[in-house]
């Protein structure tokens, strides 16, 4: 399946401005958090190789507490 995203779409800017960040977090409970440990992963474009984002490399702590937060 491919999505095109047009560039006259407006909610391609807010997409391009999230994905700027420099490191993108976990969502739990409605608050961004960093991974537990801090650590973070790439993510790439498979077709260029580009670096598209740094993401937070959940651990098992992280999941306990996003499973916490749904529970609520």
């Amino acid at each position: 399946m491919t999505i095109a995203i047009r560039n006259s779409d407006p909610r391609h800017e807010g997409v391009k401005a999230f994905l700027a960040r420099p490191r993108l977090q976990h969502l739990i409970g409605g608050r961004w958090y960093d991974a537990s440990d801090g650590a973070t992963m790439p993510a790439t474009d498979p077709a260029s190789g580009r670096l598209l984002a740094n993401l937070a490399q959940g651990t098992a702590e992280d999941a306990d507490r996003a499973v916490a937060a749904a529970r609520c």
